[in-house]
């Protein structure tokens, strides 16, 4: 008897590369820590993570960029409080 989650489509997550979209400008606390993530989650999955800026509007510019991307995972959101 198998314990593991079975994917819904029979495929490994990620399978192409995956985006963290940051909504703080580049060189913050909040940018060092997301390109930090990305780099783990890069080398521990095998797939590429690329770090978005989205800066700006109280931080609605990325959220409304993650927001209408496609549901699928392949684009996460940074941010801070």
């Amino acid at each position: 008897m198998s314990t593991a989650p079975a994917s819904a489509h029979g495929e490994s997550y990620p399978n192409r590369m995956v985006t963290l979209v940051v909504t703080a400008a580049p060189g913050g606390v909040t940018d060092i820590v997301a390109r930090a993530l990305g780099q783990r989650l890069s080398k521990i999955r095998g797939q590429q993570v690329v770090v978005e800026n989205k800066p700006g509007a109280s931080n609605q510019i990325g959220a409304v960029a993650v927001a209408n991307a496609a549901p699928d995972g392949y684009t996460m959101l940074v941010t801070s409080i």
